[in-house]
Parts: structure tokens; sequence; C-alpha cells
């Protein structure tokens, strides 16, 4: 009766565990699950993509969070979005769209060629991240190692590298700043130019008064 209760209480705690874990975050538009590692091949990507109901038309994509702290796991609309080299891709919170992340400076492993964003798993550098920072960055890695970084489980960083590190964020959406400068040049200067032309005009007449008070 005792080994029954055992197994019962380790199979129930087994489900809550599970539960618990394939619960999605809080503050996304869509589900988003945190994972210890993400797939290391196509094989298991498929098997993780079946595993939370992704689709051909939303399919799985697994990056770091905007903040480097945790690996998700989630079904996107865009996942077959080709990525220029020297980017790796993060997922952002406040509006649940992916961005990218410059990584010239990786001590390895950084995308040499544009690759489809499913794809990411040839590239583990990508995805492997500890204390807020990716482990290929030098400032994240303090000591030299001939180590694969993908077998890195963990590297500890002060607080102090931490907060001094540099992130050099390139959001897609850059592009749309020089948008707006050349529309408002464009603006100003349609505003602009009647009035000169008018001034001209009118002292080229002898019409133009200006009185000082």
């Amino acid at each position: 009766m005792a080994d029954h209760i055992h197994w019962a209480a380790l199979l129930f705690s087994t489900f809550v565990l599970f539960v618990c874990d394939s619960k999605p975050l809080d503050g996304y538009k869509f589900p988003v699950y945190t994972t210890e590692f993400c797939p290391r091949n196509q094989t298991e990507w498929m098997e993780r993509s079946s595993t939370i109901n992704c689709t051909e038309s939303n399919g799985y994509l697994c990056l770091p969070s905007e903040d480097l702290n945790e690996l998700l796991e989630f079904c996107y609309f865009e996942y077959q979005i080709p990525i220029a080299k020297g980017l790796c891709m993060f997922l952002r919170k406040r509006d649940s769209f992916i961005d990218a992340y410059k990584c010239r400076n990786f001590v390895e492993g950084c995308p040499n060629s544009t690759y489809r964003i499913y794809e990411v798993y040839k590239y583990r550098s990508c995805v492997s991240i500890g204390n807020m920072c990716f482990l290929a960055e030098p400032t994240c890695i303090r000591t030299t190692t001939t180590e694969n970084l993908s077998t890195i489980p963990y590297i500890n960083v002060s607080v102090e590298e931490t907060n001094n590190r540099m992130h050099e964020f390139f959001p897609f959406q850059e592009r749309n700043h020089w948008v707006w400068i050349l529309t408002f040049l464009g603006v100003g200067a349609l505003i602009i130019l009647p009035v000169i032309m008018f001034y001209r005009k009118m002292k080229s007449k002898g019409k133009l008064q200006i009185t000082f008070l």
C-alpha cells in the first residue's frame, strides 16, 4: 500500500511539474514557452514543433528573450524569413516581434552567410546564453577556452561587467527613421519655397512694403 502511495505521489508531482513548465508566459501576444535549450538539429526542431502544435503557416522558432535571460520557443507567422549574415535574432516582449542583434564581435559562431530563421539551430552561438549575455561575446567569456560554445552550460560574469556590456541592437524598423526625416524635409520645402517665391515676386514689382513699429 505504501509503495502505491509513493508511486502515485511521484506521478502526481511529475504531472504538476509538466503542467507548470508548459504554461505560456505572460506579456506576449501569442503562446510563448521557456526551454532549457533550443533544438540542436532538424529532427529535434520538428519534434518540438509538433509538441507545441505549430503548423506550416505558423512555424516553430526557438530564440533568446529580449534581455537574454532565457530561451523561448513559440509558433511564429514569419518563420521562414531570410536573416542577413552577422545577425542573431531574439524575441521582443513589448510587441511580440523578432528583432536582430549584431554578432560580428562574437568569438565564434556568428552566421557568415544569409540563413533562414528556422535554421538557427545551425548557429549554436545565437542560442547559447548565460547571465544575460551571449556566451560568444568577448565581454561574456572571462577565460580563454577551446570548448565548443554549445557545450558550455554557464559562464559567470560579474555584475559590473554585465552592467557595462553594450547591446548592439539592430531593429528592422531603423530605416523608418529616415523615412520620417525625408518626409519632414519634403513638407518643410513645400511650405518654405512658395513663401520665398512670393517674396521675390512682390519685391520685383516694388509692391512689397515692410513696416517697422
